[in-house]
């Protein structure tokens, strides 16, 4: 339908094109590394274990997790799993196994200057022993 205007068809596409632009950077977003995505699902898998009174299944989970967040150098993501883990090895009954997770935990928090995490996995770790 271009006629004696020229570039009337093509000034009625603009719309659509600036449409079709938006929806291309919003389908871009960044997503994390595969690793940081598995330890995002399998933490969320170990709080759902948790939370139905699973605490073995949880530890699996959150071992995945932990794992999974060692793998992409998440320092933070593996401080947090290490201390889920280590509190759900203690209520598996498996206090020796939710010490050295427990200890870890507090280490790593400690280095990465989350003293909360910290305090929260020392507190644990006097439950397990």
């Amino acid at each position: 339908m271009i006629g004696a205007s020229g570039g009337r068809a093509a000034h009625g596409l603009e719309p659509i094109a600036v449409l079709l632009a938006l929806l291309a950077a919003c389908s871009s977003a960044q997503r994390p590394p595969p690793a940081v995505e598995r330890a995002t699902v399998h933490r969320a898998s170990g709080d759902e274990a948790r939370a139905m009174g699973d605490p073995a299944a949880a530890a699996y989970a959150y071992a995945r997790a932990l794992a999974a967040a060692r793998a992409a150098d998440d320092r933070r993501t593996a401080a947090d799993v290490g201390y889920r883990l280590g509190t759900a090895l203690l209520a598996a009954g498996q206090p020796v196994e939710a010490a050295i997770q427990l200890e870890d935990a507090s280490a790593v928090a400690l280095r990465i200057g989350d003293p909360p995490l910290a305090a929260r996995a020392l507190l644990a770790l006097a439950r397990a022993r």
